[in-house]
């Protein structure tokens, strides 16, 4: 006869359900956070490439003959030429490090690490990120730089 409480055969078959769950639901968790993080990297390296063309105009603006041409390092939201390094404001998360080519003022091609997210441009558009850095080399064409 059973008094109150539960018998130990109910409670493996509601240990077994929660664990279940639980083995189902982290990793579907775990995958919609990360896909979450990686999206704002992505917009993160839109708005930062904003802010370079509005950085751009504004030096335009007041220096017509400013170009930006030749391949730019980043470290920590800074775009560093060979002889110059321009703060670059940026709303969202800002850059840890990556590259990216201009030629003519047009943004050619780049790779920008944003929270641990390597964000690829090709032709002046974002086409892939995945999570790590970019490598140490940037190519534009048959032409290689070493960052």
């Amino acid at each position: 006869m059973r008094e109150n409480g539960f018998f130990r055969v109910e409670l493996l078959v509601a240990m077994f359900a929660i664990a279940l769950v639980m083995f189902v639901a982290v990793p579907k968790a775990k995958s919609i956070v990360s896909n979450i993080k990686m999206n704002s990297a992505v917009d993160s390296v839109i708005s930062y490439k904003e802010s370079i063309s509005s950085f751009y105009m504004s030096k335009l603006f007041l220096d017509d003959s400013f170009k930006l041409d030749g391949t730019y390092k980043i470290s920590n939201g800074n775009l560093i030429s060979d002889f110059n390094s321009y703060n670059i404001s940026v709303y969202g998360n800002v850059p840890t490090e990556g590259y990216l080519v201009y030629q003519d003022n047009v943004l050619k091609d780049g790779c920008v690490v944003v929270d641990n997210f390597s964000v690829n441009i090709i032709d002046g558009e974002v086409i892939s990120a995945t999570r790590g850095s970019c490598s140490n080399y940037a190519s534009v064409g048959d032409v290689a730089y070493e960052m």
